[in-house]
């Protein structure tokens, strides 16, 4: 039995000595990250294009995907623009939903979503307004 209590950096290490092409493959991952986490997007397209022959097939493949949408792929580097906050609202809605389904009048479920998002105008003196509104 395993009794030895390790650090997440030692159990990594002890799982990349098990496969030199599991440790190839996480050194290339991390090359990715870091060029991504840089905005460097000549440094991240350069490590796709140059990733290692010894590599399995169907893994080199995964990242053809990368060369078809290179524009797209300039873009998000470049724009410091994001629809991150659009897409955790309409989560938020859709969780709503799931969670309250059989709101008897729409304002109810509005509001609901509405006291979910923090949002600043609506206040508990609001809330009358808004449900006969």
């Amino acid at each position: 039995s395993f009794k030895t209590y390790l650090t997440h950096a030692q159990i990594l290490d002890r799982l990349l000595d098990y496969s030199p092409v599991l440790k190839q493959a996480y050194e290339f991952v991390q090359e990715l990250r870091y060029a991504y986490r840089q905005r460097d997007f000549d440094l991240f397209m350069e490590v796709i294009h140059h990733i290692d022959p010894s590599l399995p097939e169907w893994f080199r493949k995964k990242f053809d995907i990368f060369k078809t949408y290179q524009n797209g792929i300039y873009q998000a580097f470049t724009t410091p623009y994001s629809n991150g906050i659009t897409e955790a609202i309409n989560n938020h809605i859709k969780v709503i939903k799931r969670i309250a389904y059989g709101y008897r009048r729409f304002s109810y479920f509005r509001l609901r979503i509405l006291i979910i998002q923090h949002h600043s105008q609506w206040q508990k003196k609001n809330v009358k307004k808004v449900v006969n509104g």
